[in-house]
């Protein structure tokens, strides 16, 4: 990894020596600081720097009319992974990459041009060749097809969505994206996909609740070979890197069934 790319990420580094960002930076990256920089490193280094951020849901939500809002003190586990991969695409302007990202077509035209499914949101960034799917070829992958409607089903929940009117919008979205096939590995089938996920994957964690697609997203790091989530916890209110590892955080998450896991194209 280029340690260029780390002095940029710590610009305080020489000063904050004792911070828990030099010490989460010693003992989980620069183990897997082998080799030549890769974009999925870059993406690792850019999570980083919201080490400690608070978590805070509906921070993007406006009461008015739709617009982007866009802001880096607090994160949800989506936006968080959002402003990770904008910084890391376009460190100069990332707000402008943030609005390509979350935004159908890269425009704001109300509520329901925002990519609120992250299956959505994933498929899009696929099209666009920001991503690729590469859960199929990592042992123990299945085919899966959500049946969302947790948004129609759930008007009350999303004010702004009747603020526009749009339900019908968001139940033919829903439909057109169950339409789609997915895969994923199941929590109880992990050991052996485990040494295929690599430094800064995104990792999609699916759900059973009904309707829904995925429940969090992270940033893959790597230790030693084994995979901890960098992301934005509810549980740990802020930005974090998990104590255990992916697969002991997902055993100990009775509502999380398993993985995608999506990779940033070089």
């Amino acid at each position: 990894m280029n340690l260029l790319l780390l002095l940029k990420a710590f610009p305080d580094m020489g000063l904050m020596v004792k911070s828990i960002r030099v010490y989460l930076f010693i003992i989980l990256i620069l183990p897997v600081c082998t080799g030549q920089s890769s974009i999925n490193d870059s993406l690792v280094i850019s999570g980083m720097k919201f080490l400690g951020k608070p978590y805070r849901s509906g921070t993007i939500e406006s009461v008015d009319f739709e617009k982007c809002i866009i802001q880096d003190q607090f994160f949800d586990c989506y936006t968080f992974v959002e402003r990770a991969l904008a910084e890391t695409l376009d460190p100069k302007h990332p707000e402008d990459k943030i609005l390509q990202l979350r935004y159908r077509e890269g425009k704001v035209d109300g509520y329901c041009s925002r990519l609120h499914y992250l299956s959505d949101w994933l498929l899009t960034q696929i099209k666009n060749k920001v991503l690729k799917d590469v859960t199929f070829g990592i042992p123990g992958a299945t085919e899966i097809q959500f049946q969302l409607n947790f948004m129609s089903k759930h008007p009350q929940l999303y004010p702004a969505m009747l603020r526009d009117k749009c339900q019908d919008e968001i139940k033919s979205i829903e439909a057109e994206v169950s339409k789609r096939k997915f895969y994923s590995i199941s929590k109880s089938a992990l050991d052996p996909a485990l040494p295929y996920i690599k430094n800064g994957d995104l990792i999609a964690i699916t759900t059973h609740k009904k309707g829904l697609d995925f429940s969090h997203v992270g940033i893959a790091v790597v230790k030693n070979g084994v995979p901890y989530l960098l992301h934005a916890s509810s549980d740990q209110k802020k930005v974090t890197i998990s104590k255990n590892s992916l697969k002991e955080y997902l055993k100990r998450n009775r509502l999380q069934t398993g993985i995608a896991v999506f990779r940033l194209v070089e």
